[in-house]
């Protein structure tokens, strides 16, 4: 046993003193530079930490008398979570007649994490298609056809979520841009995310301009591509009305300086128009003194 990654311990029922423990369980408790002969003796509440109290185990033993792979959780002395399936039973010591526990357990801490962890990350793809304000879809990896969608694109495309699943997500991609997509879904496992402008087309005939950002994904087991499709029609609008405002100051200042050039040139004209009069004025003077 001590040359397993299987935990081995034994102990008194009564009060917890261990009889025997292998390196496994030594292991599986993070015990650095202890042997089972520096834990014999001792309580078992001396080297772990009880989350469900310290009476848990063995009092569904005394209940049943077996335990067959129970996820029973603890802590190491270093308040690390460590969680095992526990195989045990009581059994009357034969030189005292007392109840011991023997045990066998694996550890499952590696896989519980990883589970909990795909399980947060399935809840959050969850809330991001019930909550999200963009448009979400869910792709197979090898032919972008449509899985799942969230319910803001049957309002923005007014095609139903039975239209849309199943139909290969380049058919709302306008025309210019399907081979851009095709490219995309060639190296996007080499990639960790891509983007893509265009605009998508929707049922009424109408199109959207929008910004796509791909990427791959694991969920529920399975390499999955996740689309979020960003409307940016309004912003394109704004653009487009700026560059408009753009034009329209443009023209009225070409318009100013050319009505200030024609006032200069007036300007230079009446000046001109006075120096004539003054010299005329001049001559005339100059004649009715003579």
């Amino acid at each position: 046993m001590d040359h397993t990654n299987i935990g081995y311990y034994k102990y008194r029922c009564a009060d917890g003193v261990i009889l025997a423990m292998n390196k496994g369980f030594i292991s599986i408790l993070e015990l650095r530079n202890k042997t089972a002969k520096d834990v014999i003796g001792h309580s078992l509440s001396e080297f772990l930490i009880y989350v469900d109290g310290e009476e848990s185990i063995r009092a569904r033993l005394q209940a049943t008398r077996e335990l067959h792979n129970y996820e029973y959780h603890f802590k190491t002395l270093e308040d690390k979570d460590k969680y095992v399936l526990h195989n045990s039973y009581i059994e009357k010591d034969s030189l005292t007649g007392e109840d011991v526990i023997e045990a066998l357990v694996q550890d499952i801490t590696e896989e519980k994490s990883a589970y909990e962890s795909m399980r947060q990350s399935q809840e959050r793809y969850e809330n991001l298609f019930k909550n999200s304000k963009d448009m979400v879809i869910i792709c197979r990896m090898d032919d972008f056809a449509i899985e799942e969608i969230n319910p803001i694109i049957e309002v923005v495309t007014k095609f139903s979520e039975n239209e849309l699943v199943g139909m290969p997500l380049e058919k709302l991609i306008c025309a210019r841009d399907k081979r851009k997509l095709k490219e995309i879904r060639k190296d996007l496992l080499f990639r960790s995310a891509a983007h893509l402008e265009t605009e998508i087309l929707c049922k009424d005939g109408s199109r959207r301009q929008v910004l796509v950002t791909l990427s791959v994904v694991k969920i529920k087991n399975d390499e999955i591509v996740l689309a979020i499709i960003k409307d940016v029609s309004f912003l394109a609008q704004e653009m487009e009305g700026q560059r408009e405002r753009k034009r329209e100051l443009e023209t009225f200042w070409e318009t100013a300086m050319e009505r200030e050039e024609r006032v200069r040139d007036l300007r230079r004209e009446t000046e001109e128009l006075k120096k004539e009069l003054n010299k005329l004025k001049e001559k005339y003077e100059s004649g009715n003194k003579n």
